[in-house]
């Protein structure tokens, strides 16, 4: 069986209160375990209280991969924190809006 290489790229940062992750390729059933983990093992410090997702390299987002925003943004919501997506495609945002989530996040544009 070939091997299948990752779909996804993370980059963590954390310092202080906010910890970002830039997010680059798809986030489905194969990829989004390795985000899941990733985002435990951040949120796991107390100390951060602001999430800042990096989407302008996401590619696709299923279910699969809402289901790990929507567990992260209730883990922040319990420490009155905030989940924060930065530049999310078209395609991302308009499942964000469809779904609800753009009522419980914070969307953010830069250049």
């Amino acid at each position: 069986m070939p091997e299948q290489t990752s779909r996804i790229e993370l980059a963590v940062e954390s310092g202080g209160h906010v910890g970002t992750v830039s997010i680059a390729g798809e986030v489905d059933p194969h990829t989004a375990p390795e985000l899941e983990s990733e985002l435990d093992a951040l949120l796991g410090d107390s100390e951060v209280s602001t999430l800042v997702l990096e989407l302008r390299a996401l590619t696709f987002i299923d279910s699969s991969g809402l289901r790990v925003l929507v567990q992260a943004l209730k883990r922040l919501d319990d420490r009155s924190g905030r989940l924060v997506l930065r530049n999310p495609n078209a395609a991302t945002r308009r499942l964000l809006d469809v779904t609800g989530l753009t009522e419980h996040v914070e969307l953010e544009e830069s250049s």
